[in-house]
């Protein structure tokens, strides 16, 4: 779960059913994971902070057995201990970056091996994970997803051998929103109102309505070089790509000028890039003879 809007309606939907089945007599069992990558976007990193606490809040109310985990990358591997220590440059476009892998898919995998084994040492269940992938993203994402057999009514064996379900793969971007929008109405009732998520998708695009917002910044991540996560509200360090969320909302609403700085930091970063004076060259091996060569 990122809270952003596919993940969220799946985590809605998981909700709905589990209530059913619990009137049933089934009392089922939901792990809600997200990562903190220490990097994200402010906006985003406190969004999933206070949606978690509606969760946590609304589980309890309706006595269902929930538990929500956040992961961080080890200590090493972050950011600011790689590249301000001077171990490692910044992932700059055109190189390989792990960024991804080493905050996001190792912590949470490392995670998951401690639930799954946890969960079968209590004799419990194999559990199930859900997604909210779509078919609809993009050419190559419905590539990977048909080659994987995703459908939303039998879950699959994944490449690590985990059961795994995909509840909105048919579904297209009107229909998240839809579904959205009923529960912000009040006719659908879950774990939150989405207020905050309609006000970040807006504002993250200039405009005053999130699903114009997020037309244009999908767009955008069709039309342009958008790295390899793809994210729509990507890392305020993120060098992969020309992220213009945060952007845009530091320079459209006052209420976002604490991030000035960090716009203005990427913005630095990009600029040295090819500065050769600020390299750190301690730890790094240095070939005198090409050097030579070149000369």
């Amino acid at each position: 779960w990122s809270a952003g809007k596919d993940s969220s309606t799946v985590l809605a939907l998981t909700l709905e059913v589990a209530l059913e089945v619990k009137a049933q007599g089934i009392e089922p069992r939901i792990v809600v994971t997200t990562s903190d990558t220490g990097v994200e976007s402010p906006e985003i990193a406190a969004h999933v902070r206070q949606e978690g606490r509606k969760l946590m809040r609304y589980a309890k109310a309706k006595g269902l057995n929930l538990s929500f985990h956040i992961t961080k990358p080890s200590l090493m591997a972050t950011w600011q201990i790689k590249v301000l220590t001077g171990r490692g440059l910044p992932d700059y476009a055109g190189q390989k970056a792990d960024c991804s892998v080493d905050w996001k898919i190792k912590p949470m995998q490392k995670l998951r091996n401690q639930l799954f084994a946890s969960f079968r040492k209590k004799g419990l269940p194999e559990p199930v994970t859900l997604v909210g992938t779509r078919f609809s993203e993009s050419d190559k994402r419905a590539l990977a997803m048909k080659g994987r057999g995703d459908n939303a009514l039998e879950p699959v064996r994944n490449k690590d051998g985990e059961w795994t379900l995909t509840p909105i793969c048919r579904w297209e971007t009107d229909d998240v929103w839809s579904y959205i929008g009923e529960i912000a109405s009040g006719e659908r009732t879950s774990y939150t109102d989405f207020a905050e998520t309609l006000r970040i998708y807006a504002d993250a695009g200039g405009t005053s309505c999130a699903i114009v917002s997020d037309a244009i910044l999908e767009g955008l991540n069709k039309s342009s070089k958008a790295g390899k996560c793809g994210s729509r509200t990507g890392c305020w360090c993120c060098l992969q790509a020309h992220d213009k969320s945060l952007r845009t909302m530091v320079e459209n609403e006052p209420r976002y000028h604490y991030a000035r700085g960090l716009v203005r930091f990427n913005d630095y970063l990009r600029a040295i890039r090819w500065d050769w004076s600020r390299r750190q060259y301690v730890g790094r091996t240095v070939s005198v003879r090409a050097r030579a060569q070149r000369r």
